[in-house]
């Protein structure tokens, strides 16, 4: 279910910190509701596509991906498990296309990661241009819980590519069918990670929030007709 409602005022109360905002506009999309505006606090992006669908738009080196394996952060079974077939140095990988010259610009991306115990921990990120010639990376040892890793790469100021690739790499040595599992990766054209939006074969284009909670958790909606603007107010639990 899709809704806008436009030029609202909105008055949102959270550890008895209350913000009016006028001028807003209320979405409900896939059973969350948002509240947002230019001026929002939380900038969600996500230049990935299917960041919770390893199998399908990510190219596999070395290894295969099995989805749902296991439970993700979200609650339910929706973490892919990367089992490796023993060859050195495996990952997975998606390009995207930016549309214009990397030269100077700065991308983060995160995925949440863990194993299992007796698995192999070692793990990294990349970013990189289509030529390979500019390179971010970082390495890490995963533990048995599910935790996001960062990695934010600055392109040079001559890398004329407009293509990035993004990669999560397993560990260089890995046995046969040894594995472990990944969820939600994210892309943003930003210094740092600034929160996770779910995409399936559409990227998400930068938008700011100034509250996000779920429908469930919303103690009260008061609509006043007869007004326009219509005030209204919502009372949200649970907003980053």
């Amino acid at each position: 279910m899709s809704k806008d409602i436009e030029q609202y005022n909105i008055q949102h109360s959270q550890d008895d910190l209350v913000n009016r905002v006028s001028l807003v506009k209320v979405t409900f999309e896939n059973g969350t509701i948002r509240v947002h505006d230019g001026s929002g606090v939380i900038n969600l992006e996500n230049l990935a596509v299917q960041s919770e669908d390893f199998t399908t738009t990510w190219s596999a080196s070395g290894c295969s991906v099995t989805a749902d394996q296991a439970t993700g952060p979200d609650g339910a079974t929706t973490a892919d498990k990367l089992i490796y077939n023993g060859a050195a140095d495996p990952f997975i990988s998606q390009s995207r296309e930016t549309g214009q010259a990397l030269a100077n610009r700065t991308f983060t991306s995160s995925c949440v990661l863990w194993t299992d115990a007796g698995q192999p921990t070692e793990m990294q990120l990349f970013i990189y241009d289509n030529s390979i010639g500019d390179v971010g990376s970082v390495t890490f040892n995963v533990t048995t819980t599910p935790t996001r890793y960062y990695l934010t790469h600055t392109f040079g100021s001559s890398e004329a590519d407009t293509q990035l690739v993004v990669r999560v790499d397993g560990p260089a040595t890995p046995a046969t069918n040894e594995f472990q599992y990944a969820w939600g990766f994210t892309l943003q054209e930003t210094g740092s990670y600034s929160g996770y939006y779910a995409t399936t074969d559409t990227a998400k284009s930068s938008e700011k929030y100034i509250g996000i909670g779920q429908i469930g958790a919303i103690s009260s909606v008061r609509v006043t007709p007869d007004i326009r603007p219509i005030p209204v107010t919502l009372s949200l639990s649970g907003i980053p």
